[in-house]
């Protein structure tokens, strides 16, 4: 039964009761993704984007955590090219962690090796970082020159530094540049004083030649594959980097150490050294001679420019901006031997000539350190590349580029031949892959000729062609030479040459079937 109650009645009509409360009713735009989603199909407005999730966001959470994205963290995903990716997975298998990691834990054994030895009553070194140590070190023996007299004088105690009698810098000369900020000539680089030795008896024959006398003739034999080695030659004490033919025919070789020596080989007869040219404090870069043989150029990590004649072994002039020079050119016009051509490190390439000694253009629109430098169209361009990856095409003595290439798929082109017709540049890639481009009619890059196969990514591999165009050969990281046929890009033959990385690479103008290699392993070798 049901009992009526009037005042429990009256308190409960009191309290109002929404009979249409408010509902939330979705948006018809809106859409429901899954949370695993990994695209959607139609375009979301900006606002709904950035929305949150799902509720409202924590007001107690602390002003820093709000770009995390993890509880432990902000977790995003970053662009990882395959060669810096392949790099610190190699660290990663031999350290043990990736390079920065490694460098920190170096830094902390080192301040912890530090706190031992100072707890025990040793003798610490300063604690300064080892850049630190060394730019101490640079600054103190900056010395100052009198503008006047032109004579070295010591910054601290004004004495004339005695640079014959300090076994440190036995035989070392100083270049001095204008320091526009003090208003004096500071003295900031060292450099070796230039020198040569003649290692064979008699620098004349019977009949007064010397032994730049070029006993080969011109030759349209067909091209072969070399088989095996016919002679190792011995007598850098490190590494070899660059090798180059003296031209036209190749009857002698010049090569350029990493113990900053250049050496003249003989090729033909007794296949040894000639003549040693020493004037670089560090390891060389490139070389380049002229188009008679007579001269030939040098540059260094010294930061060095040097000219040198050939016979004499004497230094004709020295050109330095501070800087160093990757990669050196003289202009191929017979008219035009007295300019050079350097690309640097600093992005620029400098124009010098060399009866003056004096900087007359400088093309200064690379964004990285300059790689390669080759004169294209009858010498009235030159093409360059950097670490910019890009191309760039200009024209001679005008500052401005008249073509450009760049692609987000490029890779840094640390090397560059020219093909013996003129007609095609063949670069070395870091993608292992070496990039053929057309530079007769109109500079393109030929995208269906690419050779691949070898391991040079992180290594400026020189690139050689035959001389009748028909092969390619190229070294890589692991002392191979692989070859292949120009025309249908296959490839042909693998060969093992060094022991350690094969840098350089040429092929002679005569000898069809003559191969050079040079190797970090201090070796130059022959084969045919």
């Amino acid at each position: 039964f049901l009992i009526y109650c009037p005042t429990l009645m009256s308190k409960c009509l009191r309290k109002p009761i929404n009979l249409a409360p408010d509902v939330c009713i979705p948006d018809p735009d809106w859409h429901l993704e899954a949370s695993d989603a990994n695209e959607i199909a139609y375009n979301p407005p900006v606002e709904r984007i950035y929305a949150p999730i799902v509720g409202p966001e924590n007001p107690w959470r602390p002003a820093g955590f709000q770009s995390m994205n993890l509880l432990t963290g902000t977790f995003e995903r970053s662009f990882l090219n395959e060669t810096n990716f392949h790099h610190e997975f190699h660290k990663h298998n031999v350290e043990g962690c990736p390079l920065d990691a490694r460098h920190d834990r170096q830094v902390k054994r080192n301040y912890a090796v530090k706190l031992l030895r100072k707890e025990a009553g040793e003798a610490v070194d300063s604690e300064d970082s080892d850049d630190e140590v060394a730019r101490k070190r640079r600054k103190e023996s900056q010395a100052h020159v009198d503008p006047d007299s032109m004579q070295l004088v010591d910054k601290r105690e004004g004495n004339a530094l005695q640079l014959e009698g300090d076994e440190e810098k036995e035989g070392l000369t100083v270049y001095f540049e204008e320091d526009e900020k003090r208003g004096k000539r500071v003295a900031r680089y060292e450099a070796i004083e230039p020198s040569h030795k003649l290692h064979i008896h008699e620098l004349y024959d019977y009949q007064g030649r010397s032994f730049l006398h070029d006993p080969l003739k011109d030759s349209d034999q067909p091209a072969f594959l070399p088989k095996k080695q016919i002679h190792s030659y011995r007598g850098h004490n490190k590494g070899v980097h660059v090798i180059r033919w003296i031209p036209p025919h190749g009857h002698l070789m010049l090569s350029g150490g990493m113990d900053g020596k250049v050496k003249l080989w003989d090729v033909c007869n007794t296949r040894n050294v000639i003549q040693t040219y020493t004037g670089h404090a560090k390891a060389l870069k490139d070389l380049c001679f002229t188009n008679n043989g007579d001269h030939f150029m040098s540059t260094a990590y010294d930061r060095f420019i040097r000219i040198w004649d050939t016979e004499t072994g004497k230094v004709l002039n020295t050109f330095t901006t501070g800087k160093q020079a990757h990669c050196v050119k003289y202009h191929p016009e017979e008219g035009k031997q007295f300019v050079i051509l350097a690309g640097q490190a600093d992005n620029k390439i400098i124009q010098w000539d060399l009866r003056s000694g004096q900087i007359t253009q400088e093309y200064d629109q690379h964004m990285g350190a300059i790689n390669t430098l080759n004169f294209i169209e009858g010498d009235k361009k030159f093409v360059t590349t950097s670490d910019d990856k890009t191309v760039r095409v200009w024209e001679w003595d005008i500052p401005f580029v008249t073509k450009y290439m760049a692609d987000p798929s490029m890779h840094a082109l640390v090397s560059g031949t020219m093909s013996p017709c003129g007609r095609f540049l063949a670069y070395q890639s870091m993608d292992n892959k070496i990039k053929i481009y057309m530079c007769a009619d109109r500079f393109r890059l030929m995208s269906k000729k690419s050779f691949g196969g070898h391991s040079s990514s992180g290594y400026a591999c020189q690139i050689a062609w035959s001389p009748d165009g028909k092969f390619l050969a190229s070294g890589d990281g692991e002392g191979n030479v692989y070859f292949w046929e120009w025309k249908t890009c296959k490839l042909l033959r693998k060969m093992k040459a060094h022991d350690k990385v094969c840098i350089g690479l040429l092929w002679h103008p005569v000898e069809q079937s003559r191969l050079a290699t040079c190797s970090w392993d201090s070796t130059i070798k022959l084969w045919d």
